[in-house]
C-alpha cells in the first residue's frame, strides 16, 4: 500500500494527544514518493501542530532520503549505523551521515 500523509500525520497527533516526550515515525518506504508523503507529513506537523522532538524516518533504499533530510523537515534526530552493523536497512555509517548532516546544516544555516 501507498503511504498516506493525512494518515501519517494522524499517527503524530496521537502521539502529542498522549504526551509522548518524543514523537516518532518509522515506516518503509517502497519508492521515493512513499519518502516525499513521510516528510511532507513530518513538515505538516512540526508547521501545524507540534513542537516537540520528532524522529521520522523512512528504511529502505529510498528511506535513506529522509534519514538524511529530515532537519529540513522538521525532524529532529536520525538513526545511523555504527561498527557497520545497521539495526534497519536504509542506515548509513554514522560517520558518512554526520558528515552529510553537516552540509545539509550549514547550508539550510548560513552564518
Amino acid at each position: 500500500d501507498r503511504l498516506r500523509s493525512r494518515g501519517l500525520g494522524d499517527v503524530y497527533k496521537r502521539q502529542e494527544e498522549a504526551r509522548a516526550d518524543i514523537l516518532k515515525l518509522a515506516v518503509m518506504a517502497a519508492s521515493p514518493e512513499d519518502a516525499l508523503t513521510v516528510m511532507n507529513a513530518t513538515a505538516k506537523v512540526r508547521h501545524y501542530y507540534s513542537n516537540r522532538p520528532m524522529l521520522t524516518m523512512a528504511m529502505g533504499k529510498w528511506g535513506v532520503l529522509t534519514r538524511i533530510t529530515g532537519e529540513g523537515f522538521g525532524s529532529d534526530l536520525t538513526f545511523a549505523s555504527v561498527g557497520g552493523k545497521a539495526s534497519a536497512p536504509g542506515q548509513i555509517p554514522a560517520e558518512d551521515c554526520l558528515n552529510v548532516l553537516e552540509v545539509l546544516h550549514n547550508a539550510m544555516n548560513p552564518q
